[in-house]
């Protein structure tokens, strides 16, 4: 996480800030996308980010972030016996079994909320980069890793600036309903500038299954954004 927290600021440093002096950022992610967003938000000098807008914000890296959720407790013994699977050899079997077009187009499903969302094009964008070397190491060491990065609770006190919160009610990956999903429709109530919007008929990627929907919420609040502050001399 920390290494796509920090492209991500040298990417608003290097590419964005010389393009547009003077005008702020608006950071948007979904998923790890938005933790990501969180943590650059958090890093970069005050006054760089006029906005942050999350879609459905992953708890982390891995399952080992939201272990206090009851439903990731009575797992517990099944995610703990894939860890060992994974790091046996019986790992690359597995991996291979995953990466197969069918079995990523099944988990896919449970992901979008509309099935028109599950195209070949969208299985095809996950299936090519288990093609490349050194995949099915990087999938293993992801998913057994014992750092899972920070979490939403640690990272949203140290971060500045209008927030939106958008969540996909139909998501069964970070569910509303868990602890992630809780903290951020709470929020409103106690961080000034925070807004949570749920989303009917939308999963985890609500900018797929419904792009107009988010489009609606997002653009909008996005163009109401204060104007960018200059960071003190």
């Amino acid at each position: 996480m920390q290494v796509w927290c920090d492209q991500l600021s040298d990417f608003v440093r290097e590419v964005v800030q010389p393009a547009h002096a003077g005008e702020g950022v608006v950071l948007v992610g979904n998923s790890i996308g938005s933790l990501a967003a969180l943590m650059a938000n958090a890093a970069l000098p005050e006054g760089t980010v006029r906005g942050t807008a999350l879609l459905n914000c992953a708890a982390g890296m891995n399952n080992k972030a939201v272990q206090g959720d009851w439903r990731v407790r009575l797992a517990l013994p099944l995610f703990y016996l894939i860890d060992i699977l994974l790091k046996s050899r019986l790992g690359r079997v597995i991996f291979e079994r995953v990466r197969q077009r069918e079995s990523l187009r099944s988990a896919l499903r449970g992901v979008y909320a509309t099935a028109e969302s599950v195209d070949d094009e969208l299985v095809d964008l996950f299936h090519e980069p288990s093609c490349d070397e050194g995949a099915a190491e990087v999938f293993i060491s992801i998913y057994t890793g014992n750092e899972a990065g920070p979490t939403p609770p640690e990272v949203v006190p140290l971060v500045r600036g209008p927030l939106l919160v958008l969540w996909g009610e139909e998501d069964r990956l970070t569910p509303r309903s868990g602890p992630v999903g809780r903290l951020f429709e709470a929020l409103p109530a106690t961080r000034p500038g925070t807004d949570f919007v749920a989303l009917p008929a939308c999963g985890h990627c609500p900018h797929d299954d419904r792009p107009d929907l988010v489009h609606e919420k997002l653009l909008p609040w996005m163009k109401a954004l204060p104007a960018a502050e200059q960071p003190a001399a």
